[in-house]
Formats: C-alpha cells, structure tokens, sequence
C-alpha cells in the first residue's frame, strides 16, 4: 500500500491554551507510526531546535504575543517529541498560521500528509478520543493520491461561493489533508483577498457578494447570535470589536472555501465523529457543554472595548 508520512503543523495563540494544544497533539501522535524528519535543516536555520540534519515533523506556528510556545508533546511509545517553532505575525489568523507552517514543511522538503490543529481545538467542542484515533488511523493509511480531508465534517445544503457547491465541510481547528490534496490545491489554504473580504460597517458586517444568500444568512447568524447556538457565546464576546469580526468572518470564508476547492479537484471530505454516538459518549458530551455554560455564566463577556490581539478573537 503506498501511503505517505505525516508531519503535524498547529497554531498556538492563548498562552492559556497551550496545555490543550498539547495533550491534543500528544493524543493524536501516541500510536503514530512513521514519522518522518526533514533531511538537510540545518542548525541555526529557523525552529531548527539544536539538532542538526534531522527534524521532527511537529511545526508549531506562534502568535505574536507568545515569546515560545514551549510546548512539551509526548509521540509514539512516550518519547519527547521536539518542535520546530515558527513566529507568525497572526494578520491572517489561524488558516495564515497554518500557511506558514505548510509553506515551512515544503521549503523543507516535506510533500506528505499534513495533520492541523489550533489551540481551541477541544475548547469550544468536544475533541473525542475517536475522533483523533480515526484521524491518526486516515492519517497513516490514506493512499498517496487520495485527495481528502478528514475532521469534524458539517453540512447544510444550497450553499455556494465562488459558484463552487459547499454542501458540506470540515471544522478547521483540527483536520488532516493528505499529501495529494495539498498538491492538489498546490500546497495552498491561504488566500489575502478571500480573508479580507468582509468588511463591518455602520449597518454591521458586509460579506462578499460571491456568496449564495443562503450561506451568507448562515454566517450572519452564527456570528451575530447572542446564544450558545452563536460564536460570540463561545468566544465570549457580548459585542466583538469589528476587526475580531470582520477576521472570523474571513476565517469563515477560508473554512468553507478550502472544502469546495478539495470538492472540486474531486477529493471527498471524511468525518472524524461517529455518526451516532454512544450513549457514555452522549453524556460526556452533555457535561462537556454544561461546563461550558457555566464557564461562561462565571466570566462576563468582554465588552468591544477590550483589546485583540492580532490572529484570532
């Protein structure tokens, strides 16, 4: 069977988060054969993390605010897995974090599948051990001219961009793309004008004309709802500052348009989740969104006036 490696890029942008990221990243690795350096980085060269010649396959992209990311990520058979840390100025949030990592591991050398993760990944929702064992499993078995993308797949019909179908698509805090699809949409997930292409005005937030009206009603409501059905409940934002809003909506955008273009080239998107969950995993999930209620019910929301960072809400 002829598979490729994998390598694993992840964001890390709230130093709060970072033990997340990482027991994240170790429950992915842990049982991970066949990870693969990178042959001729150098150190000194960027992230070379003092070890010449060889590099582990874990690129950890910061966010301006965070010195290191100092992440200590257990791999296969509890091994210490060292990281190669990138910083990143966070203008194109998570998906121009997730570039930068992406654009590392080619100028490097590394063509193969490609695991992604953000700090929020089991943050906002729960992140199943099924979930990351399915992942690692596709992650290692996926054929080398499989274009696919595996993650936690949402769908709702008649949505279109670009005249491109988005039927359905892939949650993108955590996700693996397949060394053919990366080829396939030539190692690209980042695109400048697609990201800035809202805008918040006066009469509020303006989405691109090249949507379907009925995807931009969907974004409308999931970022302008106040309830947990909305994203300012789960950010905790009581009224987000426009450029929090105007980079999750351009966020949004680069979500939904990576799946239509892996459609396109004809790949398939794969759910990570069992479609009917257990019932121990039904009423894990149900603490897990209690805790979540209270979480937000003991912190106030942050008003507009708070501070954002550059890079995520």
């Amino acid at each position: 069977m002829n598979t490729s490696p994998v390598a694993v890029v992840c964001y890390a942008y709230y130093a709060r988060h970072l033990p997340q990221l990482a027991h994240t990243v170790s429950r992915f690795l842990h049982g991970l054969h066949g990870l693969h350096g990178l042959p001729g980085v150098e150190a000194g060269d960027e992230g070379a993390a003092g070890v010449a010649g060889v590099q582990p396959p874990v690129v950890v992209v910061r966010a301006p605010q965070l010195p290191s990311a100092a992440l200590q990520i257990g791999g296969p058979g509890g091994t210490r897995v060292q990281t190669v840390e990138l910083a990143y100025d966070g203008s194109g949030w998570e998906f121009g974090a997730y570039q930068r990592g992406l654009d590392w591991l080619a100028e490097h050398g590394f063509h193969g599948t490609v695991a992604v993760f953000n700090d929020t990944a089991g943050v906002h929702y729960p992140l199943r051990r099924s979930e990351l064992v399915a992942m690692r499993r596709f992650a290692q078995q996926a054929l080398a001219d499989e274009v696919a993308l595996m993650g936690g797949v949402q769908s709702q019909a008649g949505f279109t961009m670009h005249d491109l179908p988005v039927a359905s698509w892939v949650r993108s805090n955590a996700f693996v793309m397949t060394a053919a699809a990366r080829a396939a949409l030539h190692n690209r997930i980042y695109f400048a004008d697609e990201f800035n292409a809202p805008k918040v005005t006066a009469q509020g937030l303006q989405l691109p004309s090249h949507l379907s009206p009925a995807l931009g009603r969907y974004i409308q409501q999931w970022l302008t709802s106040a309830g947990p059905e909305g994203w300012r409940w789960h950010a905790g934002w009581a009224e987000p500052p426009a450029e929090v809003l105007r980079g999750k909506a351009g966020s949004i955008l680069l979500e939904k348009l990576l799946a239509a273009r892996v459609l396109a080239a004809g790949g398939t998107l794969l759910p990570s989740q069992a479609p009917q969950p257990g019932r121990l995993q039904q009423l894990a999930d149900r603490a897990f969104y209690w805790s979540r209620r209270v979480a937000r019910w003991r912190a106030p929301p942050r008003a507009a006036e708070a501070s954002a960072e550059p890079g995520r809400a």
